[in-house]
């Protein structure tokens, strides 16, 4: 976030409002400096395209935020010293990042890659991998929206398979943000008519993938390397699109790998945005069998009611 507000009072309005439904804001830098709101106006222009989609209840009504950019520390701070200009603008200033290593059992990786980190995320996943030797299965997955139920390493999984991908309950031309990603990366190659390959088959979430240490390996090597053949400016280098890429790896057989695709029946991933929302009376997430599920993905689209248990039950920020 960048805003024109006192630190300490700025901390604790953000906190009480829960806007952006987060309620741990920490203030890292902070600049008394002229011409603060023409330096607030250029810095989320720059930062724009960074722009999440996140919202808050105030007033009994729900608020969309505009200051909120899913972009590292190191590279927001750059663009708001670029804005800043010269430093006699600046009449007092503090920084706290200290703070970003309070966490104690979490390895941070500082970058200033303007690769949207949900691309980048598997450029690190590939380089991190490679250094592993490990014959073990591997679970990667987001992390705002996702919840664990039950152990997953009690899912009866098949030894032959290499990768396990999740279905979502939409077929993809019926998906306005699934039709962007698509169609952005048939754009770029034509002739593999992707996108007619792809429009009446399913979605395959890129938020949660299972896979045995080789499946894995190859999975996030491949996303990396077919990152590259995309222009600079291009939407998977700049925005949250990885899962375009992610179906057309599957869908144009690229991975060479024996696959299989679980659905919500299938409950290992209970995939929620698109499909059926319940909740049993131990205010567990299930599937439309009702059974509960090992790991819930996209739990914050769920109604308001639903997700007012869920707060009360994991202590979750919804």
């Amino acid at each position: 976030m960048v805003s024109p507000a006192k630190p300490l009072i700025r901390e604790a309005s953000l906190d009480k409002e829960k806007y952006g439904e987060i309620d741990d804001w920490k203030i890292l830098f902070f600049a008394m400096c002229k011409n603060a709101g023409k330096i607030e106006c250029n810095t989320h222009k720059d930062l724009n395209k960074y722009l999440t989609d996140r919202s808050f209840v105030k007033n009994h009504k729900r608020n969309d935020c505009y200051e909120i950019f899913s972009c590292g520390y190191p590279f927001c701070k750059k663009t708001l010293d670029k804005n800043i200009g010269d430093k006699k603008n600046i009449i007092k200033f503090k920084e706290k990042t200290n703070l970003i290593g309070e966490y104690p059992k979490v390895e941070y990786i500082v970058t200033e890659s303007e690769f949207h980190v949900q691309s980048y995320r598997f450029v690190l996943y590939n380089d991190f991998l490679n250094s592993q030797d490990d014959d073990t299965n591997i679970f990667i997955c987001d992390s705002r929206d996702v919840i664990f139920q039950k152990n997953i390493e009690d899912y009866p999984v098949d030894n032959e398979v290499d990768l396990y991908f999740f279905r979502e309950d939409k077929i993809t031309q019926d998906c306005e943000y699934n039709t962007n990603w698509v169609t952005n990366i048939d754009k770029q190659f034509p002739e593999e008519k992707f996108w007619d390959t792809i429009k009446d088959k399913p979605i395959i979430c890129s938020g949660t993938t299972l896979g045995t240490m080789k499946g894995m390996k190859e999975y996030v090597r491949l996303m990396s390397s077919n990152l590259e053949r995309f222009p600079s400016d291009h939407q998977l280098k700049n925005e949250p699109s990885d899962q375009g890429l992610h179906n057309y790896l599957y869908y144009m057989n690229k991975l060479n790998l024996n696959v299989k695709v679980l659905t919500n029946k299938d409950n290992l991933v209970n995939t929620t945005g698109y499909s059926w929302m319940g909740i049993n009376k131990n205010k567990k997430i299930v599937n439309d069998d009702w059974d509960v599920s090992y790991v819930v993905h996209q739990y914050d689209r769920f109604p308001l009611q639903i997700k007012s248990k869920l707060s009360e039950k994991y202590n979750l920020s919804l």
